[in-house]
């Protein structure tokens, strides 16, 4: 497809792939019009959300390295075809294979399959199991609520029938009245790892009845489970508690009424799973263009962005948009558009001294999968890489008022010397500058970190359509996003033909409130959308859902503003802030956590 801006149309894929595309001309300038072609093509409905392991996944991977080929650069890879290294992921569900056979102490046994709503999710691990079976209420370990529906009853060997979502849900009051304030621990992946740490052999999840009797979405991703997860219907579920005189209602009313766990063995009644998912995977993009210095070209700038956004929002989705094509046009096609710029530019320019590795991760929306395997499995000696730079949403740029960020840069304490280029090159292009380590660990240099390579992550932020269907790409801000991609291509550059690396040191400790944050939705203040257990802001008694309007007597305008803010404190500080809370508006002090 190509998509036309005033300016000329993306290349087309080669008809075949096995050959590098015809090369048209290369230009070392980066343009606002090449970046939104980039970006507009990345985020069409054509690639369906660019979720890796789909059709829209392999589309955009294949037409990434066409251009990196394009380029003139080579390929780095050890599979069959060089222009990818496959990465495997959980699979997708093959339900019409799929069943469940529940077993009776006396009677017939009753095999429930697609047809009556049974489908394995694909995180599923593939196989059968059997077992006794026991319902675990919402299937929750909440040590900072004081919650456990594990506490005091036995799953070791059996399978667990557990409710979507949380206790309360319909009250306010509850911590789990917003889903998504504390998505880790009602995630899908997440509650089938309890139960299996609980000892089950599977589990069986069911819509709550606060919400339609409607088919559970069994393409969310997550972390591969070591046990069978299924999928099932409230006929299916309230089969398995007749045995036990209860209902699905009544079970979930009685957890309700009090917020407390009252999860119960089924007696005289037996499990058996089949769960048949098929295996897929996504594809790094990597390539190279070698050094011309003999003593240093064993070195490499490694420079990279994930291609991957979350398909249409069955896993990651942070709105009620469930089957909706989530473009992701800053999430993250903003940094994809900007590592394709930075190689043209690079590959239109001089040689440079060290090796230039830009590398597209597929993966990053699944737990930064793509990275983590080059990490654990690199095709470069990584303590011969100089430094990582790692851009993710670079497309909304914003520094007209005195809140804005502009560029957030991350790592740059862990990275030693580039602290002065850095500087000195986003004055030359006319970017506000923001140190910060928000979201540090939530995006690919972290794979690199962690091998301490040292790594510098470059965005320009959180904003009202992040991970949902309306992040399109007629929103990007590509004037300051030409400026950031050059500005990374003269960075990439000058430590490539330094004669001295950056120096790797880990990261200091940070003042943390312990908090995830998103602006508020009438732009006064930074909403809570997470509280962790332990920190500063729960010990205090902030909750999920509080709007920050004042921290330590500084109005909060936004969840940056917010961030910026605890960056300036120190661990051990106690604050004063302010918070809505519904309609009412208070404050509490709060000690500053560190981590």
């Amino acid at each position: 497809m190509a998509i036309l801006l005033g300016v000329a149309c993306l290349p087309a894929l080669a008809e075949d792939p096995a050959h590098e595309p015809p090369k048209s001309a290369l230009t070392k300038d980066i343009t606002p019009d090449q970046v939104l072609t980039r970006i507009a093509f990345l985020a069409s409905d054509d690639l369906d959300g660019r979720e890796s392991g789909t059709e829209g996944g392999r589309r955009t991977e294949d037409w990434v390295a066409a251009e990196f080929r394009r380029f003139g650069l080579e390929p780095l890879s050890a599979a069959p075809d060089l222009r990818f290294t496959d990465v495997p992921m959980a699979g997708r569900p093959v339900p019409e294979k799929s069943w469940i056979e529940i077993v009776p102490r006396t009677g017939a046994a009753q095999r429930i399959g697609v047809e009556l709503g049974a489908s394995p999710f694909s995180f599923s691990k593939a196989g059968e199991a059997t077992g006794a079976v026991a319902f675990a209420g919402f299937g929750i370990t909440a040590p900072d609520q004081g919650y456990d529906d594990y506490a005091g009853l036995d799953v070791r060997g059996k399978v667990v029938l557990v409710l979507r979502h949380g206790p309360g849900e319909r009250d306010a009051a509850s911590p789990w009245h917003n889903p998504m304030g504390r998505i880790r621990e009602l995630a899908f992946s997440a509650k089938a790892k309890r139960a299996a740490d609980a000892g089950a052999v599977a589990i069986l999840l069911v819509n709550d009845v606060n919400h339609n009797d409607e088919p559970l979405p069994v393409d969310a991703g997550g972390e591969s489970s070591s046990i069978p997860v299924f999928a099932i219907r409230r006929a299916t579920a309230d089969l398995l508690l007749a045995a036990a005189g209860s209902t699905l209602s009544e079970a979930q009313a009685a957890i309700d009424a009090d917020r407390k766990p009252h999860g119960f063995a089924i007696p005289d009644l037996t499990a058996r799973v089949h769960a048949e998912v098929a295996g897929t995977s996504g594809r790094n993009v990597v390539f190279v263009r070698r050094g011309t210095d003999a003593s240093l070209r064993d070195e490499a700038v490694l420079v990279c962005a994930h291609m991957d956004h979350v398909g249409r929002g069955f896993f990651g989705s942070v709105s009620n948009s469930t089957g909706q094509i989530h473009n992701g046009a800053d999430d993250n096609a903003s940094g994809t558009a900007a590592l394709l710029e930075v190689a043209e530019a690079m590959a239109a320019g001089p040689g440079t001294k060290r090796t230039l590795i830009f590398a597209a991760w597929c993966g990053e929306e699944k737990g930064l999968v793509g990275s983590a395997h080059f990490a654990d499995h690199p095709l470069w000696d990584l303590s011969k890489v100089a430094v990582c730079i790692n851009m993710d949403m670079v497309g909304r740029y914003r520094d007209a008022a005195a809140k804005d960020s502009g560029l957030v840069v991350g790592g740059m304490p862990t990275a030693l010397g580039t602290d002065e280029v850095v500087t000195r090159l986003a004055v030359a292009h006319k970017l506000k500058l923001t140190p910060s380590w928000e979201a540090w660990e939530q995006s690919d240099h972290f794979s690199f970190y962690r091998k301490n390579v040292p790594s510098l992550f470059l965005t320009t932020g959180l904003h009202l359509d992040y991970h949902r269907p309306s992040d399109d790409w007629w929103k990007v801000a590509a004037e300051p996003e030409s400026r950031i991609a050059q500005m990374v291509a003269d960075l990439t550059r000058e430590i490539a033909d330094a004669l001295a690396r950056p120096l790797f040191a880990k990261k200091p400790p940070r003042p943390v409130l312990g908090v995830r944050l998103a602006d508020a939705e009438d732009g006064a203040g930074a909403k809570l959308l997470e509280v962790f257990p332990g920190l500063g802001a729960n010990v205090a008694g902030l909750r999920v859902g509080d709007v920050v309007t004042s921290f330590g007597g500084q109005r909060i305008a936004s969840a940056s503003d917010l961030s910026a803010r605890i960056q300036m404190s120190k661990e051990g500080d106690v604050v004063d802030v302010e918070f809505v809370r519904g309609t009412e508006r208070q404050s509490v002090k709060v000690r500053v956590s560190g981590r």
